[in-house]
């Protein structure tokens, strides 16, 4: 089996599925934070949390998207 290509990012080198993984991670945490269960303590300052998680989430993706793309945008 071969190993998968790792993704190097600005600071780091991390294997597609990893980057996959830690973006879904990401999107569980918000998911979670919107539940119905939160609405006590979702104020301004948790929505800017929640939304900047997001954003994250897609930088994060963005390498893996590409990788599947290949370089010039097309289908490999």
């Amino acid at each position: 089996m071969r190993a998968p290509d790792a993704i190097t990012l600005p600071a780091e080198s991390i294997p597609a599925g990893d980057l996959m993984d830690r973006g879904l991670d990401k999107l569980r945490t918000c998911w979670l934070a919107l539940q119905s269960d939160n609405r006590g303590w979702l104020d301004e300052e948790a929505l800017d949390a929640v939304a900047a998680t997001i954003e994250s989430v897609l930088r994060d993706l963005k390498p893996v998207r590409d990788r599947l793309q290949g370089v010039d945008g097309g289908v490999s």
